[in-house]
């Protein structure tokens, strides 16, 4: 694992923090100035064979580790990476609680992972969200 945030011009770090934004240029673009402008958030990439093929993004507040991003490049997904990484975050920062919020495409990872999910109902139109809590053992 590697702190990303010095990175964030790369090609293979924005392509990834496009899978978290939809592809949203917009939303992508305020995603990264986000991670370059404020002290209180933090980005790490996981390196296999010298390119980043994933990143995880967070907020730390006391010990409650709030994940903000994380993806896998397609090709590398399924083989453990995203566990890995939230793993690696959680020996390095010591949180004794994990926390996200997802949708329907990735609730299966988290659950998968360890952490309990609650059903936030529909918080746009037809997309139901769920808050995921993780308790640091």
């Amino acid at each position: 694992m590697i702190n990303v945030k010095n990175k964030l011009d790369q090609s293979e770090i924005i392509e990834l923090l496009a899978l978290c934004t939809f592809s949203d240029s917009n939303r992508l673009e305020e995603t990264i100035q986000n991670y370059k402008n404020e002290n209180d958030v933090e980005i790490y990439g996981f390196e296999k064979e010298d390119k980043v093929v994933g990143i995880i993004g967070f907020q730390i507040n006391e010990t409650q580790m709030e994940l903000k991003h994380i993806a896998v490049s397609p090709p590398q997904r399924y083989k453990g990476i995203g566990s890995l990484m939230i793993n690696a975050m959680i020996n390095l920062k010591k949180p004794t609680q994990v926390m996200a919020e997802t949708d329907d495409d990735a609730v299966d990872f988290y659950r998968s992972s360890g952490f309990t999910v609650y059903s936030l109902g529909e918080k746009f139109p037809g997309v139901e969200r769920y808050r995921c809590e993780f308790e640091v053992e």
